[in-house]
């Protein structure tokens, strides 16, 4: 008599997740993983066995991921050309550079505007130039492509390019000033349109118009720009923003020194197109007092902002400005002040705290101890402020006005921190830190004082860790 074939094993609920887990579909499938693993052939097993055989599928696609990377390192330019002719897909890479290479060339194929072929062309030049403009950090593979898109306006054979420069920055600069500058002077500044991912195509013209020749005023700017701004623009420092080199230009165009436009670059006129005849206003009235203090510029504008253009009236609750057609005509500096003092006041008495938090940036925290000899250790702390509560206990704490930087938050503009020091029991609120567009672009201590050198090498230190850049006026 014969003898009746077994039906296959039914995984319960869990064994099916566990099954799962592994990447494995079937329980044949899984047995069979058991067997050739050295693993016990049953469904049913015990919590510990299970965490092994999860630990064992971890290191391996642990090290298929190592092998992987590796051999992307090695040799980058092999990976990216391979995804731009289509034989390597985005499950087949590890880097998130690569990732987004495949997205964008899927997409480019499905719309018939890809330029694959100029591509390819370039990454093989990057490489043969021996440039490391395809090392993973920094990686240079999006403006690269933002550079392909742009072949129309190469005005040099890509083949004849050379750079000097052994860093990559200098090697992006010195291909951009091939590819697309006539005559030599394009301020190295102007390089962030291509490498800050918030620059849009029109930030981008810009800069092929100045590189053919042009003179900036005449760039389609969202605002009025004389001939001598586009001069004092051209000649800003480059650590200076896109926007940020527009007020330095204003600034010194209108006669204002360095140290001035230094600190207006680091205020909310920096970006407020919208509203660029009232922020002229001010430029020009700072420029008249200069008995103002460059420390008391930023809470000015915040102060002026809230007035004219914003109305806090509550934590995280906005209304009509209070003036909306504040001009600076006859302004005194002492009385104007003041009321920036009593306004600061106001802020710290505010009820009614709404509870609503808003979306973390992702930006990484910061914690790092500093030991002096003979001195007790000091442990500095950099965390991120994300609700209105937050946001009032540290304007409160610190004296100033970061109440009206709650609506940029919600909105996902900006991110706000909170620098604290502990040395023993004690710890001290040492500044509040403002990032915009992964830059520190404002560090004010108690009563917004400015930060001190330890406090400016704390900044540095996370800035270097969490890939942030600080802004030269800070």
């Amino acid at each position: 008599m014969s003898r009746r074939k077994q039906p296959p094993p039914t995984p319960d609920r869990d064994a099916q997740q566990h099954i799962h887990a592994l990447g494995l579909v079937t329980a044949k499938e899984y047995l069979a993983w058991c067997e050739a693993n050295g693993f016990a052939e049953r469904l049913n097993k015990r919590p510990e066995e299970r965490d092994a055989e999860r630990s064992l599928m971890a290191q391996r696609e642990c090290r298929k991921r190592h092998k992987k990377r590796k051999r992307e390192q090695r040799r980058p330019v092999d990976a990216v050309t391979a995804i731009c002719r289509g034989e390597l897909f985005r499950h087949e890479v590890s880097r998130d550079d690569f990732k987004w290479l495949c997205g964008e060339v899927a997409r480019a194929q499905s719309t018939e505007s890809s330029p694959v072929d100029t591509l390819c062309r370039l990454f093989t030049q990057v490489h043969r130039a021996r440039t490391r403009l395809l090392d993973y950090n920094p990686s240079y593979i999006r403006p690269l492509v933002q550079v392909a898109r742009q072949q129309e306006h190469w005005l040099r054979p890509l083949e004849a390019w050379k750079p000097r420069s052994k860093n990559a920055a200098g090697q992006f600069s010195s291909l951009l000033r091939h590819l697309f500058c006539r005559y030599p002077g394009m301020p190295r500044l102007f390089d962030s349109v291509w490498t800050v991912d918030r620059y849009r195509e029109e930030h981008r013209q810009w800069f092929l118009h100045v590189g053919r020749g042009g003179n900036l005023r005449t760039a389609e700017l969202p605002i009025d720009y004389t001939k001598k701004m586009a001069h004092f623009f051209m000649q800003g420092p480059p650590q200076l923003s896109v926007e940020q080199a527009l007020v330095w230009g204003q600034v010194r165009a209108l006669g204002g020194d360095s140290s001035l436009a230094r600190t207006c670059a680091g205020t909310r006129m920096v970006g407020a197109f919208q509203q660029n005849e009232f922020w002229l206003s001010v430029i020009r009235w700072l420029i008249d007092n200069p008995s103002v203090p460059h420390a008391e510029v930023a809470p000015l504008c915040d102060y002026l902002h809230d007035q004219r253009h914003v109305g806090l009236r509550g934590w995280g609750q906005f209304g009509p400005p209070a003036h909306p057609q504040l001009t600076m005509r006859s302004r005194r500096p002492e009385t104007l002040l003041r009321d920036v003092r009593r306004w600061h006041a106001e802020l710290a008495a505010v009820e009614g705290v709404s509870k609503k938090p808003w979306k973390a940036s992702g930006i990484e925290g910061f914690a790092h101890t500093v030991k002096q000899p003979g001195e007790a250790s000091r442990e500095w702390r950099i965390s991120e402020l994300v609700s209105p509560a937050a946001l009032r206990n540290e304007g409160a704490t610190m004296r100033h006005c970061v109440a009206t930087y709650a609506l940029s938050c919600l909105r996902g503009q900006c991110s706000i921190w909170s620098v604290r020091a502990t040395e023993g029991r004690r710890v001290t609120s040492a500044l509040t830190v403002e990032v915009r567009h992964r830059q520190i672009v404002q560090a004010r201590g108690k009563a917004n004082r400015m930060p001190t050198e330890d406090e400016r090498s704390i900044l540095q230190q996370w800035a270097r860790t969490a890939g942030l850049t600080v802004g030269w006026h800070v």
